[in-house]
C-alpha cells in the first residue's frame, strides 16, 4: 500500500476471482481469496494482429492510448503493447476542481513465448511509471477549502507529487511428463517510490521495494478421477531508502516467505472435491534502529488447510468450502511511523502485532438457464488477531494519526447475491443486479468497512443499421447504503446513488472498429465512497464524466 498498486489494464485479458482449497496455491495471506490478474492470450498459431483504442473523458480533459501488436509462429509467439494516459484535475460536481489530482501513466509490456514438444516457456515483463498530484497536501491544522477546490483545471506538474517505477519480469517454464507437469516461475520486480514535497531535486520520501520470487510445482493425475498438485513457493523482499529522503516511513528491512502445499483433487459423475494444506514461514528483519525502537527480527509460521466440494447438474451448481486463513503482518503494520501522504494520515505500525489466524465457511447456489441466472452465495469468515488501521484523536502536522491495532476476534459474515433475466420473449433485453451485504461482529467496531451496494443493469441488444453491427444500449444503477458502523474516531458516510449510460457499436469483421460512447454518474451525483483515501479531507469523488472510446483490431 505504501508502494502504488502499479497493475494497469495493459495486457490483462480477464480478471478471476478464486475461492476455496484453490487458493492454497498463491500464499499465505489470503484470508478470504485470491484477485488472480490473467495475462491476454497470444495470436493464434500463425496469425498476426494489431489494435489500438483511444478513450477521452470529460471530466479530467484527460486521455487514454494503447497499441499492440501480436505474432504467432508455429512454435513462437510474441505480444507487445504499450499505454499512456494523461488527466487533468478532475471536476467535482459543483464544477470546481480537485486541486492538484492530476496524473500520468505509462506501461509497456512484452511476452515472449517458445512451444516445445515435451514444454512451454514464457518470459514477460512489464514496466510502469505513474506520476500522481497528491490533492490535499497541507500541514495547517484547519485545512482551508480553497486550497482543496479550486475555479481553474490544470494538468502541469506542481509539488507535491509521487512518482512511481515499476519493473515486473517473469519466467514461467513447464515440463510435460508422464502423467503430469512439472512447473517452475521465477520472478523478480522492483518498485521505486519518489515523493516530492517541498523540492524537485530534493525527495521527501524515497523508497526502493525488491521483491525476488520462486514458485515450483507439480501436477500429477493418477488416474481419470484423481489428482494432485503440490509445491513449494517464497519470496525475498527488500526495501531500502535513499540517504537523500528527508523523511523515512519504513526503515531499511527484509522480509523473507518460504512455504509448501498439497492439494488433492476427486472428480466423480456429478461431483468434484478438492483438500489441500499449506505451510508458511515469514522472517522479518531490520538492519537498524528507527524512531526509539531497537532492530526487529521476528519470525511468524502457520499452517492452512481447505476442503471443498462442487456438485454440478445440468441446470444447477452447488459448491461448499471450508478452509482456515494465516497471515503474518508485513513491513508497513509492524514498522511504519511517519508521513503517508498518499494517503493523507500519519501511520504508526505496533511492533507487537500477531499473525492473524481465520476460518472461513463459503456456500455458493447457482441456477444456469437459458432465460435466468441465479448465484446466492453466503459466507461467514472467524478471524482471531484481527489485524486494521485505526484513526486515534490525534493531529501531526495537519495530519490526522492512525495507529495499526489488532482485535482478539471478529466475526466477518455477510451474502452476495446475483441474478441475470434474458426473457425469451424479449432475446434484446438483459436485466442484472447484484446485491453485496458485509457485516462485523466485535468487541468494538473496526474501521474502514466497506458500504453494502447494490448493483444493477440493463441491456437491450438493438438491431444492425447499416454497417454498425452489434449494437447495445446500457443503462447502470448503483446504489451504495449509508456506512454508519464505524469506529470510535471514524467519521459515518451517507447513503448515495450513481447512474452510468453508454452506447456501444461495431463496424467490419477482420478489420473492426469498435465504438462506444456515454456519460458516468449522468445525474453530477456527489459523494464520497467511504473508503476513499480523500475522505480524510471531504474531497469528493468525480462528477459527471462524458467519455468517448475507439478501439481498432487487425487480425491477418
Amino acid at each position: 500500500g505504501d508502494h502504488g498498486l502499479g497493475i494497469t489494464s495493459l495486457g490483462i485479458g480477464s480478471v478471476e476471482v478464486i475461492k476455496g482449497p484453490s487458493s492454497l496455491l498463491y500464499g499465505a495471506d489470503a484470508l478470504g481469496g485470491v484477485i488472480y490478474y490473467v495475462d491476454e492470450k497470444y495470436a493464434a498459431q500463425n496469425k498476426t494482429e494489431f489494435g489500438f483504442s483511444t478513450q477521452n473523458e470529460s471530466n479530467t480533459l484527460g486521455t487514454s492510448n494503447q497499441v499492440w501488436f501480436k505474432k504467432s509462429g508455429n512454435n513462437i509467439r510474441f505480444n507487445l503493447a504499450a499505454s499512456l494516459s494523461d488527466h487533468a484535475d478532475y471536476r467535482l460536481p459543483d464544477n470546481r476542481f480537485a486541486a492538484n489530482s492530476r496524473f500520468r501513466d505509462n506501461s509497456i509490456k512484452s511476452s515472449f513465448g517458445w512451444n516445445r514438444k515435451k514444454g512451454v516457456l514464457n518470459i514477460r515483463y512489464t514496466y510502469n511509471t505513474t506520476n500522481v498530484g497528491i490533492p490535499g497536501h497541507t500541514h495547517d491544522a484547519v485545512i482551508e477549502e480553497s486550497k482543496l477546490k479550486v475555479a481553474n483545471q490544470s494538468r502541469e506538474q506542481r509539488l507535491p507529487y509521487q512518482d512511481f517505477q515499476n519493473h515486473y519480469l517473469s519466467i514461467d517454464n513447464k515440463w510435460f511428463v508422464k502423467k503430469g507437469e512439472v512447473q517452475m516461475l521465477l520472478g523478480q520486480t522492483l518498485n521505486r517510490l519518489s515523493e516530492f514535497e517541498e523540492k524537485v531535486t530534493i525527495p521527501g520520501i524515497k523508497m526502493d521495494l525488491y521483491n525476488s520470487l520462486y514458485h515450483l510445482k507439480y501436477k500429477r493425475n493418477i488416474n481419470e478421477k484423481l489428482s494432485y498438485i503440490g509445491g513449494v513457493q517464497g519470496m525475498y523482499q527488500m526495501n531500502l531508502n535513499d540517504i537523500k529522503a528527508t523523511e523515512v516511513l519504513l526503515p531499511k528491512s527484509t522480509m523473507m516467505d518460504n512455504g509448501a502445499y498439497f492439494i488433492g483433487y476427486y472428480n466423480l459423475k456429478f461431483w468434484h472435491l478438492q483438500a489441500g494444506v499449506r505451510y508458511d514461514q515469514r522472517i522479518v528483519n531490520t538492519d537498524e534502529s528507527y524512531k526509539g525502537n531497537d532492530p526487529f527480527n521476528q519470525t511468524y509460521d502457520g499452517i492452512n488447510f481447505s476442503l471443498g466440494a462442487v456438485r454440478n447438474k445440468s441446470k444447477y451448481t452447488y459448491r461448499a468450502n471450508i478452509s482456515s486463513g494465516y497471515r503474518a503482518p508485513h513491513l508497513s503494520e509492524l514498522l511504519a511511523n511517519g508521513f503517508h501522504h498518499g494517503t493523507l494520515r500519519y501511520e504508526i505500525g505496533n511492533l507487537n502485532l500477531k499473525s492473524e489466524n481465520a476460518t472461513q465457511i463459503d456456500l455458493t447456489f447457482e441456477r444456469h438457464g437459458d432465460h435466468l441466472e441465479l448465484i446466492v452465495n453466503p459466507f461467514y469468515n472467524y478471524v482471531q488477531n484481527f489485524t486494521f488501521i485505526n484513526p486515534i484523536d490525534s493531529l501531526i502536522d495537519g495530519l490526522p494519526v492512525f495507529v495499526y491495532d489488532q482485535l482478539a476476534d471478529v466475526q466477518l459474515y455477510g451474502i452476495d447475491l446475483g441474478f441475470h433475466f434474458h426473457p425469451h420473449f424479449a432475446h434484446w433485453l438483459h436485466v442484472e443486479a447484484n446485491y453485496s451485504f458485509l457485516e462485523s461482529h466485535s468487541e468494538r467496531q473496526i474501521s474502514l468497512m466497506p458500504q453494502n451496494r447494490i448493483l444493477s443493469g440493463l441491456r437491450f441488444d438493438l438491431k444492425d443499421v447499416s454497417i454498425f453491427k452489434s449494437n447495445k444500449l446500457v443503462f447502470d444503477y448503483n446504489y451504495f447504503f449509508k456506512q454508519d458502523r464505524v469506529s470510535e474516531m471514524e467519521t459515518e458516510s451517507p447513503f448515495y446513488q450513481l447512474l452510468n449510460i453508454g452506447i456501444n457499436t461495431s463496424i467490419g469483421e477482420k478489420e473492426r472498429f469498435d465504438l462506444s460512447f456515454g456519460c458516468k454518474n449522468l445525474l453530477n451525483t456527489e459523494f464520497i465512497d467511504h473508503l476513499s483515501r480523500l475522505k480524510n479531507i471531504g474531497l469528493e469523488s468525480p462528477g459527471r464524466n462524458i467519455y468517448f472510446k475507439l478501439t481498432y483490431q487487425f487480425s491477418n
